[in-house]
């Protein structure tokens, strides 16, 4: 489902130049039917902007998420390479290191938290966007959730918990209530909104969970 192009971009009033993908078209194998793909009409600030947080939760995906196509995890791996034989400043985020002519490829890695909940607050404002038409758009601040990330066994124990209920209340909201998307072996999602709040939880390759909360105004304006 796509909306019709619409004179401004889907996160502010500037013209819109191209089209958003949403979820990122990277997430899906090349040989998969795409013509079903939402798209929303994007300025290029906020479409070309954000290149970086697509191919990272892509690699963060590949990465940690079962079930995730082969295509997809050799594709996160080659762009992972590639920012590494660039010396980017940026391969840690991947778990490389340079040690003088080495590439060292860790275990662990730090998880640049900040990047990957902006692709994901993205692609909560480009599906209410395409969810009501193309005649609202969603700037309220949001609090997003990467529920298929690992928790640290370090953390506090009543976060962990915490953690485990949002996972679980998640879980049975995606079972028990009806999914949206084109393609929902790869992503499907689903869009809670009333008065005062907007809840959107997302699915990635059959079970693996993001959640996007906001609180509106009194007034109610997105």
């Amino acid at each position: 489902m796509s909306t019709a192009l619409a004179p401004s971009c889907y996160q502010c009033d500037a013209t819109a130049t191209g089209r958003e993908h949403v979820p990122p078209k990277c997430l899906f194998p090349r040989n998969m039917d795409r013509s079903r793909l939402i798209t929303v009409p994007s300025c290029s600030k906020h479409n070309n902007d954000t290149s970086q947080a697509d191919e990272y939760l892509k690699f963060l995906l590949g990465a940690i998420a079962s079930d995730v196509p082969p295509s997809i995890i050799a594709s996160a791996a080659r762009g992972a390479v590639r920012l590494a034989e660039k010396r980017s400043r940026n391969i840690q985020r991947f778990g490389f290191k340079w040690d003088e002519q080495t590439l060292v490829i860790g275990n662990e890695f730090t998880v640049d938290i900040e990047l990957l909940r902006a692709g994901l607050e993205k692609m909560a404002r480009a599906l209410y966007f395409d969810h009501h038409g193309g005649h609202r758009k969603l700037r309220i601040p949001l609090h997003v959730l990467p529920l298929f990330l690992p928790v640290d066994n370090a953390s506090d124990v009543h976060f962990r918990a915490d953690v485990e209920r949002l996972r679980s209340q998640t879980a049975q909201d995606m079972e028990r209530y009806p999914k949206a998307g084109g393609h929902q072996q790869i992503f499907a999602y689903q869009m809670f909104e009333s008065a005062t709040t907007v809840m959107m939880n997302m699915q990635f390759y059959g079970g693996h969970h993001a959640a996007v909360v906001g609180l509106f105004q009194a007034t109610g304006d997105a």
